[in-house]
């Protein structure tokens, strides 16, 4: 991966967003360790690597399909976890919903953030 170039999808984020984004990371599901971010999020990376893989775990046994793009955990004082399998990798973000347009970040951000990623890996 470039990390030159994901750092500066990272800023586009951040641009997005504003002082929404309180938090990014980007990591490898075998390492779980972040390899570009902003206001980065150690703990978070390695604890969230593991919620994603025991949520994929409970998905397969319950036979149910397994996530597409994203899930999102609700949390108390007005944040919110957003959490992108992206193959080998993961990006997550933790957002203040108080000054995030939540209808922008789903249908616009989320999806460019998907592609950008898509582009960085495939080059």
């Amino acid at each position: 991966m470039d990390i030159q170039k994901m750092n500066g999808a990272i800023r586009n984020v951040e641009r997005e967003l504003g002082n929404a984004l309180l938090s990014t990371d980007v990591w490898t599901i075998a390492e779980g360790e972040s390899i570009a971010g902003y206001n980065s999020q150690p703990i978070a990376c390695a604890l969230f690597n593991q919620i994603t893989a025991y949520i994929n775990e409970a998905l397969e046994q319950s036979e149910y399909p397994q996530l597409d793009k994203y899930y999102i955990l609700e949390l108390q004082d007005n944040k919110m976890v957003i959490v992108i399998p992206l193959g080998e990798y993961i990006w997550e973000m933790l957002i203040d919903t108080k000054k995030a347009r939540l209808g922008l970040l789903l249908n616009i951000t989320i999806p460019q953030m998907i592609e950008a990623f898509e582009k960085i890996i495939t080059v």
